[in-house]
């Protein structure tokens, strides 16, 4: 007699991935850049609360009052903040040591902030990766 084939439809559901988080290494030119971030998804309650808090400062800024380049700065950092609360751990692919500017990196919000502000390619890799709910499906 053959084995009944099954397909587990529950891994289409990313409900709970979103929440936890899934580990995505950024592809830039066909390669990957040798970091992994934890990232949880945007329909995650965490990432609504994260959003809405941001909106309401950046409600705040007083557009006429500062110069296209300061707005720019300003929703630059925003954007940045927005990522880092969804980054939830960054590691090595290979497993090494994080160091910046040769000295040892442990996680935190901080530290993800800077390195969005430092690389707006992995901020917009990484904003494009959390926004598609199809990224937090789990196929065996």
């Amino acid at each position: 007699m053959e084995a009944k084939k099954i397909l587990n439809i529950e891994n289409f559901f990313s409900e709970e991935n979103e929440k936890k988080g899934v580990w995505h290494e950024p592809v830039v030119n066909g390669r990957g850049c040798g970091l992994e971030f934890l990232l949880i998804g945007m329909n995650s309650e965490e990432a609504q609360k994260e959003t809405a808090r941001v909106k309401e400062l950046s409600d705040k800024i007083k557009l006429e009052d500062i110069s296209d380049t300061e707005k720019y700065k300003k929703f630059r950092e925003l954007d940045a903040e927005v990522i880092a609360a969804l980054t939830k751990d960054i590691r090595a692919k290979n497993g090494a040591e994080l160091q910046l500017a040769g000295k040892k990196v442990d996680f935190s919000r901080g530290f993800a902030k800077q390195l969005y502000l430092l690389s707006p390619d992995l901020r917009e890799l990484n904003t494009e990766f959390v926004l598609k709910s199809s990224n937090f499906i789990i196929l065996d």
